[in-house]
């Protein structure tokens, strides 16, 4: 029970708490000595606990050493540790109760078999791999110290392709020279001689060599894990050190010595198990070996791959922004263009700087990298970080073009910025068969005789395939022909199967929009699949399409009445979805829908309730809309003053303004000068001009102050407040 209750249990970390699973357990491994617990403390920084569950002969003296030992190292492969002796207090019913405990950094990833068996497809990650682990050993067999037990379950990858050692039980720093060794580590890693008296900085140079070996293996040729069912995912295991002539891995893993690299470590290899170690001129080939792999190129590919895989996750963002900077600053052309992305973006900690992005983007587009001049022609297309510049746009666009994928944002760009219709059909159709996205372009053109004469036939011929792959604006234009016979026999039915994959594939609003139609006023049944409607796709459409947004007033004057109707009632329905999942803004919406009959029966009491919800929520335009509610209300002025001054008082400008006013004159409220003056000044220091505009007809009439009458009309007026710029005196 002690890790569930740190304040009660622990010495010093009183502050961690434990991080609990789905099942609603704390999360927790179990080992040979102790157990693991992921902590969190009050600063959302994840630890690492571990426990001891069985006493170890010197295990506190060691943990002392190599708290000290590490403390100084900055590295990468390690984690910090903290070794809190009579730490964690238990009640055992015994003179015994205070028990040790180490305190670690968290780090979350695989062990390095299970990254390989989930990584086994991808050569590049398996070559990234192999390539980091010999950094990893070059360095390691350097220090001063041995970790004492390498195997891979010690063995973390991160998401971003880096490696960490864990649990350092077994490992060896210079103080414990001339003692045994406390444990010797898993047989399959482990040097077949070793014995207790073999502690030393030495005691890594076996399971090191063994592991590389294994991991440029399987980047070579990766279907050896397969043929040698290879356990752990290293293809050497204990009968094969005994007797490496008969061993059948070891066979397969001389077709490879074609590749120097691999060569070089099979010959570590077969020194060091014949040696027991590795000497200096050893460590010499290793660091000579590790400065053969082409490290920059491959970072350079492998930033790609965690780019194009679209994790997101913070480490990988800070991976891509490091290895960028460092990548750039060599002159390598991908390198500019994710640092580039980076600095857009304010990506991996990077400050957003879109002068450092766009040049970034220009030194990778001149070099011909085609994802960077189709970024820049995106930049200048749509303003982001330059000045809108149609032809700068098609000039990125057409050297983007090479790549076929490209093409149609050029085509795009000739259609909706430059109008120039003809040549944009001529880019959608030579990029049409590398694309069915522009293959749709190509049949959207045919349908609306866009560059091209009308021909519906070939608009529905063109936009199936598309439509079946599901592109969503592809399903919406085919659905459309085939509710109205455009180009095919009409088909209502398949038209509305289009519709609902249009808006559950892609979210097409425009399909969402005549499926609500036909639901409401044709077929009087649901035809959109309520549970995949979101919340913040509601309120978007009802803050975007036309005729949804009732409270801003966002209708065309021209519309029927029988139109207006009918978009009330459909704009009522999705305010409705969205409130009942708890969004404020759309049950301030839906309040006043029923306040005021919108698409719905007037009813009181449902305005209340749904201002109520969004008033729960602190969301501030529900107080107003109460207040407002309340003052339409004959004899419930008190409540419209209340509903006010909540508002008032959590800073709404024009609450303050209304509070103001009403104290003034007498409204609703008895009138009280002081508190009108109060009110109105907070209202006006805000920018109300209404205000402002009050406070100068104040100081004329009941202070006959002039100046600062002048002061708060000048305010008001040079915000335009009608008005204001004649004085009244």
């Amino acid at each position: 029970m002690a890790e569930q209750s740190p304040e009660d249990y622990f010495a010093t970390k009183t502050t961690l708490r434990p991080v609990l699973g789905a099942d609603g357990n704390p999360v927790m491994s179990s080992g040979n000595f102790a157990v693991v617990f992921k902590m969190q403390d009050t600063d959302g920084k994840i630890f690492a606990l571990k426990c001891f569950t069985r006493d170890q002969e010197g295990r506190n003296e060691s943990y002392r050493l190599i708290a000290d030992e590490l403390q100084y190292v900055e590295s990468e492969y390690l984690t910090k540790i903290q070794y809190l002796e009579n730490e964690l207090f238990v009640d055992t019913g015994t003179v015994e109760n205070e028990f040790p405990v180490l305190l670690m950094d968290w780090v979350e990833g695989e062990t390095l078999d299970k990254y390989i068996k989930n990584h086994i497809s991808e050569p590049l990650c398996l070559e990234m791999l192999a390539c980091d682990f010999a950094y990893l050993a070059d360095w390691l067999l350097k220090q001063p110290f041995a970790h004492g037990d390498l195997k891979p379950d010690n063995i973390l990858v991160k998401d971003d392709g880096s490696i960490v050692l864990i649990d350092y039980d077994g490992m060896y720093v210079p103080k414990m020279r001339g003692q045994k060794a406390r444990e010797l580590g898993s047989p399959d890693f482990r040097h077949p001689q070793r014995t207790e008296d073999d502690f030393d900085e030495h005691i890594d140079d076996f399971a090191v060599v063994t592991i590389l070996l294994s991991l440029k293996a399987l980047s070579l040729n990766n279907k050896l894990l397969e043929t040698l069912n290879a356990k752990d995912c290293v293809l050497l295991h204990t009968q094969d050190f005994s007797n490496l002539a008969q061993s059948a891995a070891d066979q397969k893993l001389q077709e490879l010595i074609y590749d120097k690299i691999f060569a070089r470590i099979y010959a570590m290899f077969v020194v060091v198990l014949a040696e027991k170690v590795m000497d200096d001129e050893g460590k010499m080939m290793l660091s000579k070996t590790v400065s053969m792999i082409d490290k920059d190129e491959l970072e350079q590919k492998f930033i790609e791959y965690l780019w194009e895989k679209g994790n997101g996750s913070q480490s990988v963002l800070e991976k891509i922004y490091s290895v960028a900077q460092k990548l750039s600053g060599k002159g390598y052309v991908k390198a500019h263009y994710f640092l580039g992305i980076c600095y857009f973006w304010g990506f991996g900690g990077a400050e957003q700087n879109y002068k450092n992005a766009i040049d970034l983007y220009i030194k990778s587009a001149e070099q011909g990298f085609t994802r960077a001049q189709y970024n820049l022609g995106y930049c200048y297309d749509l303003g982001e970080g330059v000045s809108q510049d149609y032809n700068k746009a098609v000039e990125w666009y057409s050297k983007a073009s090479v790549d076929s994928c490209y093409r149609y944002n050029w085509g795009e760009c000739y259609e909706y910025a430059l109008r120039q219709y003809d040549k944009a059909f001529d880019f959608y159709k030579n990029a049409s068969e590398y694309s069915l996205y522009n293959q749709y372009n190509v049949g959207r053109c045919y349908k609306y005789g866009i560059g091209v004469e009308k021909n519906l036939e070939k608009a529905v011929e063109l936009l199936q395939a598309p439509a079946d792959f599901g592109i969503d604006v592809a399903e919406y234009e085919l659905g459309d022909c085939y509710y109205y016979g455009y180009g095919v026999q009409k088909n209502i039915q398949m038209a509305i199967k289009l519709f609902q994959r249009a808006w559950e594939n892609g979210g097409n609003k425009d399909a969402l929009y005549v499926l609500n139609y036909l639901s409401t006023y044709i077929y009087h049944y649901p035809l959109w699949d309520a549970k995949k409607i979101k919340s913040s796709d509601v309120e978007r459409l009802c803050r975007e399409k036309e005729g949804y947004d009732l409270m801003d007033g966002m209708y065309n004057s021209d519309k029927s009445d029988e139109r207006r109707t009918l978009d009330y009632k459909i704009a009522f329905q999705l305010i409705e979805k969205a409130a009942e999942m708890g969004n404020p803004e759309a049950q301030c919406r839906l309040g006043k829908c029923y306040e005021k009959g919108y698409g719905v029966k007037q009813n009181h009491k449902a305005v209340e309730m749904w201002y109520t919800k969004a008033a729960n929520q602190e969301y501030l335009k529900a107080f107003l809309y109460f207040a407002e509610f309340y003052a339409s209300i004959w004899c419930e002025e008190a409540l419209a003053v209340e509903w006010y001054t909540k508002a008032a008082e959590r800073g709404d400008a024009y609450a303050q303004y209304m509070l103001g006013y009403y104290y003034r004159y007498g409204m609703m409220i008895d009138r009280d000068d002081s508190k009108a003056v109060e009110w109105l000044t907070k209202a006006a220091e805000q920018g109300n001009t209404y205000a402002q505009k009050e406070l100068g007809s104040y100081n004329v009439s009941e202070e006959q102050d002039c100046q600062k009458a002048t002061e708060w009309y000048t305010k008001a007026a040079e915000q335009g407040c009608a008005g204001t710029n004649d004085l009244p005196f």
